[in-house]
């Protein structure tokens, strides 16, 4: 997760501080590995969608990402499109909802 350091030095240092971003991030990011998401995509894209994911979950928004000429995820991943790291993220929430299911069925 080389890019959370990237993001840090865009982000506001109390909220770097203040929030667990690195380790909901690295939770979501082994929790992916209950399905085939690492199969199915590249790494720097589950990468920036976990990323993007938990930056959701903490309501964070990237300073001047709707000024810049590229968005933050394409500072990552050329040509990356908000509908591919979308797509990754709602797989990764499938995750969450898998367990979900296998736990509410056992009982």
């Amino acid at each position: 997760m080389h890019y959370l350091k990237s993001l840090y030095d865009w982000l506001d240092k109390d909220t770097v501080r203040k929030v667990s971003i690195a380790q909901t991030a690295w939770a979501m990011l082994r929790d992916s590995y209950h399905s085939d998401i690492c199969l199915n995509y590249r790494p720097s894209l589950i990468a920036v969608a976990i990323i993007y994911l938990t930056l959701q979950c903490y309501g964070i928004e990237v300073p001047y990402n709707d000024e810049a000429e590229n968005r933050w995820w394409e500072a990552f991943i050329e040509n990356c499109k908000l509908r591919d790291v979308k797509k990754v993220a709602e797989d990764i929430m499938n995750v969450y909802d898998m367990e979900t299911t296998a736990f509410t069925a056992d009982i």
